[in-house]
């Protein structure tokens, strides 16, 4: 039944995702914003339902909670539509796009608790495994180094987001690894959706700072793409923890 219902809402989601990739570009309109909020709304239907009637676990819990605060980043951060448009309209945009980053980092630390909760469960840490968060960080600094994107004063939040974003992929990682209780399909949701989490915050980053080069549909294709989906397999994460 699990698998029945999560098949159902990824069709969905993926529905309206693309839907919104489609109708949003090369700017976000009131109708494409729509389209994002009922995909937002159906991978965080998606968590409800695992973890109402599948699983209220611990790691559950705190995955759903992610869940949520992307659902709000993403309200928060396409904004632009609403957005009187006046000499002010750039600085209000940058305060709603600065916001819904702030929400969607927050977001990355309940899915991080979420997996260090996990981990204390099993008592399974691997620090060898956590510490390679370092590779990824370097990894993508040089991203931003080859295309030669100029972040300016936001430097320090990308880095801070960036440590945050890999180290929630490391200790995914760890749990993945770890765990015996998920089956192979957890295994796999537990390092793919992390993983498309950093590919789609990397295009973000290079499509906020160089638009000229990067606001191109196949780049938004990847992006958002690849973050819907994160989100949906986070949501199966939920009924699958517990449910080999």
């Amino acid at each position: 039944m699990g698998w029945a219902i999560f098949g159902c809402l990824f069709a969905i989601d993926m529905v309206f995702a693309a839907m919104y990739i489609k109708f949003g570009h090369p700017k976000v309109t009131k109708k494409s914003y729509v389209y994002k909020l009922i995909a937002a709304g159906v991978f965080v239907l998606n968590g409800v339902i695992a973890y109402s009637f599948f699983n209220n676990s611990e790691f559950s819990k705190w995955v759903l909670v992610g869940l949520i605060f992307g659902c709000l980043g993403d309200i928060v951060i396409a904004l632009e539509p609403f957005i009187k448009d006046d000499e002010k309209k750039k600085k209000r945009n940058t305060i709603a796009v600065t916001c819904g980053g702030v929400i969607f980092f927050i977001g990355h630390i309940f899915y991080i608790v979420a997996f260090v909760k996990e981990l204390s469960r099993t008592s399974s840490f691997i620090p060898a495994l956590y510490f390679g968060v370092v590779g990824g960080v370097i990894g993508l600094a040089l991203t931003f180094l080859l295309f030669r994107v100029k972040m300016g004063r936001f430097t320090v939040p990308i880095v801070i987001y960036a440590i945050a974003i890999t180290s929630m992929f490391a200790l995914s990682l760890n749990v993945a690894v770890t765990n015996t209780t998920g089956g192979i399909f957890f295994k796999i949701a537990m390092i793919v959706a992390p993983l498309f989490f950093v590919i789609s915050d990397t295009t973000i980053v290079l499509r906020f700072f160089d638009k000229e080069r990067f606001e191109v549909m196949p780049i938004r294709i990847v992006n958002l793409g690849t973050y819907f989906i994160a989100q949906m397999l986070f949501g199966l994460a939920i009924y699958l923890v517990n449910n080999n």
